[in-house]
């Protein structure tokens, strides 16, 4: 055995025990022995949502936000605090009311000047384009470009989308109609629906157009839109859109190298397609989250899970081996390959991650057993109309899951008996409830916890 090899493989160890052996190793060193590094803020307790952009000046700018927090990471700084709840006066009829806007999305218009759109909506019928610089969401700026809409009932978050090669052309999907701006998201004007028909609704949860493929766009989700399809595509910038796909899918990544190529992540595993989005095929079974590439490889891909597992394929998704399974058990909701290193940012909906992939992951075949009881987050968070709840116990015990409303009643129980040690999944139907805050309360014989979800419609 090499000098090399014996302090590598005695380096957990004496990280685990570094107030013993002195201050004198590097956190950096400890991390990669792990095989991963958490980089969450305290204030960023849960994370619902994950946009990244590639940035000639800072390599890369990541966004991460939930419901009380969001932060942007990149290589040339620390984390920075945005805000990703605000609140404005919305024109509600019959009273102007105060109401808590979401944010939805965030698209890049320029790296220079550096300069971002984002998006926030709220439930009562109206959202904000806001305009940033220097890419960062400091707070809601002025002037805002407001929409107020009330003659439909259906909810869902707004998302906006900039053109990649015309980045004064702004696209907004909300409250089942698509809005387009020509000036840079000043102002908008109706532009189609996604839905044929007046009858059904579509709720995209992104909206996204081809960088190199004019007129060539996407907008897909976890619900189930116009009764039909989970992903939708338009070939002329909008106007129509026609079903491609009908599986949960909850990102997709258009391949650099070959622009009729693209990859989604969904519920029923990893999609490829090589005729510019028409046929998808499956090249990887399982739930997913979030899809990434190579930037100088076209054959290699990356994948996370919705169990905290990254899987890497170096042949285009011919085969697939475990990249690193050892930093989270959550849903890995956003990726990103830094160029010429073997290290990823990773966003989990319970932190933000650097993982290192020389880092050797062994996959335990035995079913992961908890330690101590648990009650995870549910997702996606918000919501509509189904969502699911994971919970793990570390013994056999009797469990009760049930749903309150704000005025502490109970909506509906979840689960009620006997379950095995474990972690378990159960998805709520939220059908014919109204949109608003809930609250999911697990008890065990020894255990009660109560979280937060929202339904928004």
């Amino acid at each position: 055995m090499t000098r090399a090899t014996f302090l590598y493989l005695l380096l957990p160890f004496l990280c685990q025990h570094s107030d013993f052996f002195g201050a004198g190793l590097p956190g950096s060193m400890c991390a990669y022995s792990q095989g991963w590094l958490e980089i969450t803020p305290p204030e960023l307790s849960q994370i619902e949502s994950f946009q990244k952009f590639d940035s000639e000046r800072n390599g890369y700018e990541i966004y991460a936000w939930g419901m009380d927090a969001g932060f942007r990471f990149s290589a040339t700084f620390a984390p920075t605090a945005f805000a990703s709840v605000t609140g404005e006066i919305c024109d509600y009829d019959p009273f102007p009311r105060y109401t808590p806007l979401f944010l939805g999305s965030v698209a890049k218009v320029s790296d220079d000047p550096p300069a971002v759109l984002s998006i926030y909506s709220s439930v009562p019928g109206c959202f904000f384009v806001v305009p940033h610089a220097d890419l960062f969401l400091d707070s809601i700026a002025s002037p805002l470009t407001r929409i107020n809409i009330f003659d439909l009932l259906d909810y869902c978050p707004a998302v906006v989308a900039v053109k990649p090669h015309l980045p004064t052309s702004t696209y907004v999907h909300a409250w089942d109609s698509l809005y387009h701006s020509n000036d840079g998201g000043i102002s908008f004007q109706g532009l189609s629906r996604i839905c044929n028909s007046s009858t059904v609704s579509a709720c995209p949860d992104f909206l996204v157009f081809h960088p190199q493929i004019d007129g060539l766009g996407f907008a897909g989700g976890t619900t189930r839109s116009c009764e039909s399809s989970y992903l939708f595509r338009t070939v002329d910038n909008g106007l129509t859109w026609i079903p491609v796909l009908d599986v949960p899918v909850r990102s997709l990544l258009f391949d650099r190298f070959f622009p009729e190529t693209m990859y989604v992540a969904s519920d029923s595993g990893v999609f490829r397609s090589v005729d510019s989005g028409q046929i998808w095929l499956s090249i990887k079974q399982g739930g997913f989250c979030s899809i990434e590439a190579e930037v100088s490889d076209v054959n290699t891909l990356y994948a996370g899970s919705l169990s905290g597992e990254i899987w890497k394929s170096s042949n285009a998704g011919g085969q697939w081996t475990i990249f690193n399974n050892s930093f989270t058990n959550e849903p890995v909701i956003g990726l990103h390959k830094i160029v010429t290193t073997d290290t990823i940012i990773a966003c989990a909906t319970d932190g933000v991650f650097k993982v290192y992939g020389s880092f050797v992951v062994t996959v335990n075949e035995e079913p992961f057993i908890s330690t101590e009881v648990q009650i995870h987050q549910n997702y996606p968070n918000p919501f509509n109309p189904s969502t699911t709840i994971r919970f793990s116990i570390p013994g056999s015990a009797e469990v009760s899951l049930k749903i309150f409303n704000l005025l502490g009643e109970e909506v509906t129980t979840l689960a009620s008996g006997h379950r095995e040690a474990g972690t378990h999944s159960i998805q709520w139907d939220a059908t014919g409830q109204p949109s608003g805050v809930y609250f999911y309360r697990l008890s065990t014989n020894d255990f009660v916890q109560t979280r937060k979800l929202v339904l928004l419609r």
